[in-house]
């Protein structure tokens, strides 16, 4: 009762082309999207971008970046997401530096109240609600190697 997106088998010359094709896109359509939701002049937060990517591997992957500085905001439906805090300059502050890619289903599931889908967007996007605390970021960390 619908369409579905048909995806050759890995390693085909036909998923390569595919592959590639479909990051392009994709980064795109979620580009044009912020573009026009800034444009909005209605605060969304921080709309953050969708990266292709691609691995050691070889496979083709998505990501975007949380920054703690973000506070609220959205960012789109990628396979990663990284959450980043940068040293701080002032000695007064002892936040550690942050760097965690991690599978965004993952972060979904170990964060369900900071990162919820946003059903107001088309492609979709997932509301975030500030940064993990810490508690939050080493679950995050343990799990950063997990695939499912």
């Amino acid at each position: 009762d619908g369409w579905k997106e048909w995806v050759p088998f890995p390693g085909t010359p036909l998923a390569e082309v595919l592959g590639a094709l479909r990051g392009s896109f994709r980064q795109n359509i979620y580009a044009k999207q912020v573009e026009l939701c800034e444009a909005w002049d209605k605060n969304f937060g921080a709309m953050k971008s969708y990266e292709p990517q691609r691995l050691k591997s070889g496979e083709r992957v998505s990501s975007t970046v949380w920054d703690c500085l973000d506070r609220c905001g959205s960012i789109p439906d990628t396979d990663f997401i990284t959450f980043m805090r940068a040293p701080s300059p002032h000695p007064w502050e002892d936040s550690k530096p942050v760097q965690i890619a991690i599978r965004s289903h993952i972060a979904r599931e170990i964060w369900p109240e900071g990162i919820v889908r946003d059903e107001t967007f088309w492609p979709p996007r997932w509301k975030v609600a500030g940064f993990p605390d810490e508690k939050i970021l080493a679950r995050l960390a343990e799990s950063a190697d997990r695939e499912f």
